[in-house]
């Protein structure tokens, strides 16, 4: 799955449903503007992130990988400002990789012959700010021209969503969400409506007929909800607020206990599609 989470921090309960509820193997995660300080946790994943080297909560990518597949960090060259990070997975030794391209970026031949360019196989799930008609667009831009151009040129796949993946006020939906594989296995994208952002993510799915490459059962979070009730019973309160910072940390510490009574009600079951 690929997402621009347009800021990730307290949307990691609903991340984790979808997850689970689509036996996701990988995520790749756009703009999750997390900084040094902000510790993240999901259940069943582990997170492998860079963020935006100068502090600002802004930009950043992420990677999930199930904790049931064994993975070691790949590095890759220096990209400038491309945000990028990768992991190859064991022992298939695929690569995974997130690569957020902010707009203001133009794209190059160098910076795609170091990302795409490569004899191992590799997925890479990005928002890369390039528009094109032959992908969903209403119109092309330089950085969607110079993808194309180059894509055409390399040993790679685009794979897109006939759909829309990107909404904002006042102006034509796009599509910028965009999976790049140079992959020999069969895959489909599918959109979901779920998260909140103004970009869909977009899963990317083997069809039936074809084998997986993962081994994990598939499977759905159940909850406990007379637990979670007894367990957020048990939260203080603190009502001795003075301050708007006060309240800030208040709010932002009962969001944090609410999550944790959350994860400890869940737990993962055998899903009924599977």
């Amino acid at each position: 799955m690929t997402w621009n989470a347009c800021s990730l921090f307290h949307k990691f309960t609903e991340l984790e449903l979808i997850l689970n509820l689509n036996n996701v193997a990988a995520a790749m995660i756009q703009e999750t503007w997390l900084t040094g300080d902000r510790t993240v946790y999901l259940q069943n994943y582990n997170i492998i992130r860079r963020d935006r080297p100068n502090g600002v909560a802004h930009g950043g990518v992420a990677i999930l990988v199930h904790k049931n597949l064994n993975f070691i960090p790949y590095p890759l060259p220096d990209t400038g400002e491309v945000e990028a990070i990768a992991v190859k997975i064991i022992p298939s030794n695929l690569i995974i990789l997130s690569v957020y391209w902010p707009p203001s970026v133009r794209i190059t031949d160098d910076v795609l012959n170091k990302l795409f360019c490569r004899r191992q196989p590799f997925l890479a799930g990005l928002d890369i700010n390039a528009k094109h008609r032959s992908w969903n667009n209403h119109s092309y831009n330089r950085n969607g021209m110079t993808l194309r151009r180059h894509a055409d040129q390399a040993v790679y796949d685009l794979i897109y969503l006939p759909t829309f993946t990107h909404f904002q006020p006042n102006s034509l939906p796009s599509t910028l969400d965009l999976f790049i594989t140079n992959w020999a296995a069969k895959l489909q994208p599918e959109v979901v409506n779920d998260l909140q952002s103004d970009h869909r993510p977009v899963l990317l799915i083997t069809p039936p007929s074809s084998s997986r490459s993962t081994n994990f059962t598939s499977s759905v979070l159940a909850t406990d909800w007379d637990n979670y009730r007894a367990n957020t019973s048990k939260i203080p309160l603190r009502t001795n607020l003075s301050s708007q910072t006060d309240i800030d940390h208040a709010i932002l510490d009962l969001n944090s206990s609410l999550k944790i009574c959350f994860r400890k009600s869940c737990q993962l079951v055998p899903s009924i599609r599977s």
